[in-house]
């Protein structure tokens, strides 16, 4: 393809792509955003925390429940690692157990505004 065959716009379902010239002769990618919408910001989350609370639920649901008395925090952390594990990824121990201290405050909470 020649330098006057290149696109120089490219449409994608993010944003538009331009191919600008720069002062060296060559040409630089510019992303332009659709009107309205908003460039991803931030670092990208290095875990599929929404995956795993999807999987969490079916397990409880298989379980009959989440795990109650003493123990039964580390019970669903232990679940959780191991689903890590299949899923050949690494979550760290702090952040597994903040996950599972949140699913108990929630569960917690539910249970107040229940009675």
């Amino acid at each position: 393809m020649t330098k006057e065959e290149r696109p120089k716009t490219i449409l994608t379902d993010t944003g538009d792509v331009e191919f600008l010239p720069t002062d060296k002769g060559k040409r630089a990618a510019v992303v332009t955003w659709p009107l309205g919408a908003q460039p991803p910001r931030g670092r990208p989350a290095k875990h599929d925390w929404d995956s795993m609370l999807h999987w969490l639920v079916v397990k409880v649901d298989i379980e009959g429940g989440l795990p109650k008395g003493r123990g039964a925090q580390a019970v669903v952390e232990g679940w959780i690692q191991q689903e890590f594990i299949n899923r050949n990824l690494d979550a760290p121990e702090s952040l597994i157990r903040d996950h599972a201290r949140r699913i108990y405050d929630e569960a917690a909470a539910a249970t107040i505004k229940d009675e």
